[in-house]
């Protein structure tokens, strides 16, 4: 715009005799780029300044914060996928396998054939053959401890179960009367506990 003025102002005295005014052409110039370089550097002072959200946080920390709760998440994750859970069906027939807290059969295991337990998540829930009585019952990281249990008081199936540990009791039911199971609802005595590490291995064999 200086320059502009500058040149109006030389066109409207040009041809007079008197006039010996010229635009400065180099000052000019040079003052022009100064102006933009410091309009630029405006700009980027205003942009930083945009980068911080409604609580005067700047970007780069809420973005190590979202890193940190990432990494969190991550953790309780692989905290969760170190349970291991094997299923084995050494019957002669398939057997569907039912979780009670899904509602639904996870899988169906062919005769000899053996899998791991897919959501392998700690809480509380339980394994047992669609239509039968006979319950293995989990709560995995509840209050420090890894509880298991087999429960039979529902009925028993004729399909025998057996509930085994790397750190603990194995538990085996092939009657209605078996000791190691729940008989009826308040027999709390046949709940076993071990210290919740995260690396503890179940294996659950039916026949």
């Amino acid at each position: 715009r200086i320059i502009e003025l500058c040149q109006s102002l030389s066109s409207r005295t040009h041809g007079s005799p008197r006039s010996t005014f010229q635009c400065p052409r180099i000052p000019l110039i040079i003052f022009s780029v100064s102006l933009t370089i410091s309009q630029n550097q405006i700009r980027k002072s205003q942009s930083k300044q945009h980068t911080q959200d409604n609580f005067g946080l700047p970007h780069t920390y809420k973005k190590s914060l979202k890193m940190k709760a990432a990494l969190l998440v991550l953790s309780l994750l692989s905290i969760a996928s170190a349970y291991t859970i094997t299923l084995q069906n050494n019957c002669r027939y398939p057997i569907p396998v039912f979780d009670g807290s899904l509602g639904r059969v996870i899988m169906t295991l062919q005769p000899g054939k053996g899998a791991s337990y897919p959501p392998a998540r700690p809480g509380s829930f339980n394994l047992f053959k669609q239509g039968g009585g006979l319950w293995a019952e989990f709560s995995l990281g509840v209050n420090g401890f890894d509880s298991y249990d087999l429960s039979v008081f529902r009925g028993y199936d004729g399909t025998p179960l057996s509930l085994s540990t790397n750190t603990g009791r194995t538990l085996t039911c092939s009657s209605s009367k078996c000791p190691d199971a729940y008989l009826y609802s308040g027999d709390n005595s046949k709940t076993h506990a071990v210290k919740a590490s995260g690396g503890n291995t179940f294996r659950l064999t039916w026949c």
